[in-house]
């Protein structure tokens, strides 16, 4: 019998036991970290972030041990645990960046007799995003708990003459530039007086006078103003236009006529030159075909669209051509000329106003200055 048993108690024996280096903590399996990494990502210098670790004890009885803490960014407002208790522990994480840079971290979780656990901790400190004011008597600033650029009133009474050169004493009031309309008037009625916000005073003339008739014309007279003149003898005035009669301005008044040779009996036009009367006939004038003097982009020939495609153009009064193109191309200024100017994004539509280029949607309704292209004024609508 003991020569049974003895085979049997060595085996036992020698289940007992186990191989283990003295120095290696086991890994604690029951334990679970999540996430098992954090990254807080962009923060603005003087702003924080936070985030919460949690450690799943899904073992039958708490674990002591630490949690500490590295890197010069990141703390705990929280305060840290000691122990890892059945179910779920927190631990709140948070990061404020005191300099632009990126930051590293960690947290250590060292539960006693186990090997530690190590969760990784970055973010990266951003520089304070410059603020602009939507128009005059506005501040806009960085909200450090908001998280982005927030406007308010400029204090009453405070100068804001220097965005706007057409108003005079001009002072905030209710987050408003108000003051007294800068005189613009030159003397001279033959001259549109106008004040522009940025240029100042400017005269266009001279200006459209109205006629009465065909054969009394307006014209501006220095000093006077608008008058009333007879246009020039033997300009067509009427619908019977041959070289045998023919509807003529004479002395102011449009009577029917004979005319001689050499009279327009073809006026001139984009596709020839006028036709004129000889020997009582008209001779017509030679025909040309219109060749263009400007263009730009391709045409969208139905299959993929080009790469600069534009639905919208208008001209101001220097006829710099302005294009857009609905979302599709940036912004084109002065498209006509050598050198165009090239906005930094597209919009839905531009006008001209003021003298300005104004565009919808770009993101917001925005203004830039006609001749250079720079930045003036943004209105997004959110007060």
């Amino acid at each position: 019998m003991l020569i049974r048993v003895q085979p049997l108690l060595w085996m036992a024996l020698l289940s007992s036991c186990t191989c283990r280096d003295p120095n290696l903590e086991p890994v604690a399996t029951f334990i679970r970290v999540e996430p098992q990494q954090i990254d807080f990502g962009r923060l603005v210098v003087g702003q924080a972030g936070f985030q919460t670790v949690e450690v799943i004890n899904s073992g039958k009885t708490p674990v002591e041990g630490t949690w500490a803490l590295e890197g010069s960014a990141f703390s705990s407002d929280d305060g840290t645990p000691t122990r890892a208790t059945v179910g779920s522990t927190l631990m709140g994480i948070r990061c404020a960046p005191k300099s632009v840079g990126v930051f590293d971290g960690t947290l250590t979780i060292t539960l006693a007799g186990y090997q530690p656990i190590v969760v990784p901790l970055a973010c990266e400190g951003a520089q304070v995003p410059e603020c602009v004011a939507s128009r005059p008597c506005r501040r806009s600033s960085w909200d450090l708990a908001a998280g982005r650029c927030v406007e308010i009133d400029q204090a009453d009474g405070l100068s804001c003459e220097a965005r706007d050169v057409c108003l005079l004493n001009a002072t905030c009031h209710a987050g408003r530039c108000e003051g007294t309309q800068r005189d613009c008037a030159d003397g001279d009625p033959c001259t549109a007086d106008t004040c522009h916000p940025s240029r100042g005073c400017e005269h266009a003339g001279p200006i459209a006078c109205p006629g009465e008739g065909a054969c009394r014309v307006g014209r501006c007279n220095p000093g006077v103003g608008c008058e009333l003149v007879d246009a020039e003898d033997g300009i067509p005035c009427g619908q019977l236009r041959t070289c045998i009669a023919a509807d003529v301005c004479v002395s102011g008044a449009c009577v029917r006529r004979d005319p001689p040779d050499g009279f327009e009996c073809i006026p001139s036009g984009p596709c020839g030159d006028a036709g004129y009367c000889v020997n009582d006939v008209c001779e017509p004038a030679r025909l040309s075909t219109l060749q263009p003097t400007w263009r730009v982009g391709d045409l969208h020939d139905g299959g993929l669209p080009p790469p600069e495609a534009w639905s919208d153009l208008f001209s101001n009064r220097d006829g710099d051509l302005t294009l857009s193109s609905y979302f599709f191309t940036p912004t084109r200024m002065q498209a006509n000329r050598a050198t165009p100017i090239n906005l930094a994004s597209s919009s839905r539509r531009c006008i001209d106003w003021l003298g300005w280029v104004v565009c919808g949607d770009m993101p917001v309704l925005t203004a830039v200055d006609a001749k250079t292209g720079q930045l003036v004024w943004t209105y997004s609508g959110v007060p």
